[in-house]
């Protein structure tokens, strides 16, 4: 008797044996290839959550910077109303001048 492992492909091997043996080999190798497509499958949605969060971050500056302007629009308009008002009241005083002069 031997101490290592020998495989006959006599005739004294049963067939069912052989192919006991070619399934468990090839339900080892399925295993690996479902074991990687796995790790593929993690780091494709890691790759994904990282583009989303990207486009969330792209997003979110975009609207702060929308933001910004219509902060400068806003005191803008209010610097302009305000100014309107300072020539209203101007000519509101130069016309009650004239007609305090006319009287």
């Amino acid at each position: 008797m031997s101490d290592s492992f020998e495989f006959n492909s006599d005739s004294e091997t049963p067939q069912s044996l052989k192919l006991a043996l070619l399934a468990s080999s090839l339900t080892t190798v399925a295993d690996a290839i479902a074991t990687l497509a796995t790790l593929l499958a993690i780091d494709e949605t890691k790759e994904a959550n990282l583009q989303a969060e990207q486009e969330k971050q792209d997003i979110n500056q975009q609207l702060l910077n929308l933001q910004y302007q219509l902060d400068d629009l806003t005191n803008s308009h209010q610097q302009q109303q305000e100014r309107l008002d300072q020539v209203i009241n101007s000519l509101n005083s130069i016309q009650k001048m004239i007609i305090d002069k006319n009287l």
